[in-house]
């Protein structure tokens, strides 16, 4: 009897040491599940990447990246999420503390995977459940496997220290076409194009502008002036010659420059466009007379006929 009670024991000790690991899992495998859920709200709901200079909607607390909010509010006055009525872009709230815990949250993730990884008997990454046979092994899929940190610009020669200022929206129903083309010119910017792609120019350069003096307040430097301005250009141009994965334009301007070049229809070459225009010309020059155009001819000459006889 006194042996089968320790057998019972041996057996309920090992039950509940079963159990307590079984818990250990779980809670783990709970931990990391609210990781991956305070991730996603780390991210843009617009772009799905990790946030850039972070601003939060007064209305509804939202947050998205400066340049993504800055640009859905050209089209939209509603939030991307619920829906919420957006007053003006005073509504935007720059979420300064934010950025700290966005360059570290790669790390943090990092260490709480290892800290797990200590505390386990088995091999396996707790991010993705990957089962490896040396934990040295491990170490290198786990700082992997913690994803890409988030976009924090370093400084460097593309970025000032100085504070830009920021831009306003422009009533351009009130503007006439040289007038919007002499603002774009005191800003830089190029000058032809239809009336659309002119004021959808001024539109992106403005949201580029006022999100360089959101990084300024956040991070003490932003993107220089002149850098923003090469950086349309050069956009522009990938996407006249069809490299769209250089391209960064914002929607307005990208659909107005490739509707814009969908109506032209034209050739490159400007000794090409001289030969198109020719040929219609000469076509035009070479259209048959009609017969009521024949007999008018007719008649009038009969008249010049009578008048010297």
């Amino acid at each position: 009897q006194k042996s089968d009670k320790g057998w019972k024991r041996c057996g309920t000790k090992r039950r509940e040491a079963r159990l307590q690991m079984e818990e250990e899992e779980v809670s783990k495998h709970n931990r990391f599940q609210y990781m991956n859920q305070l991730e996603l709200s780390l991210k843009c709901a617009i772009c799905k990447e990790f946030m850039e200079t972070p601003m939060m909607l007064k209305e509804c607390f939202h947050v998205y990246c400066s340049i993504c909010i800055r640009r859905w509010y050209q089209k939209s006055d509603k939030c991307p999420s619920c829906s919420a009525r957006v007053k003006s872009t005073n509504s935007f709230i720059n979420l300064k503390p934010l950025v700290p815990f966005l360059q570290g949250w790669q790390q943090v993730k990092f260490l709480s995977a290892m800290g797990c990884i200590a505390t386990s008997e088995k091999s396996v990454c707790p991010l993705c459940n990957l089962q490896l046979a040396e934990k040295e092994e491990l170490k290198e899929h786990v700082r992997d496997c913690s994803g890409e940190a988030p976009r924090i610009p370093e400084l460097n020669d593309s970025y000032t220290l100085e504070k830009p200022s920021e831009m306003q929206s422009i009533w351009f129903k009130g503007m006439k076409d040289m007038q919007v083309r002499s603002k774009l010119h005191d800003l830089g910017l190029r000058t032809h194009g239809s009336r659309q792609v002119l004021e959808d120019r001024y539109r992106e350069y403005a949201v580029r502008r006022n999100t360089a003096v959101d990084m300024w307040k956040q991070l003490g430097y932003c993107k220089k002036e002149e850098v923003i301005r090469r950086e349309i250009v050069r956009e522009e141009d990938s996407l006249i010659r069809g490299q769209k994965a250089e391209v960064l334009l914002g929607p307005l301007l990208r659909g107005s420059l490739s509707q814009a070049s969908g109506n032209d229809k034209q050739s490159d070459d400007p000794f090409q466009v001289l030969i198109e225009q020719a040929r219609s010309t000469m076509k035009s020059r070479k259209r048959p007379r009609s017969a009521s155009q024949g007999s008018d001819v007719a008649t009038s000459e009969q008249g010049t006929h009578l008048v010297a006889s």
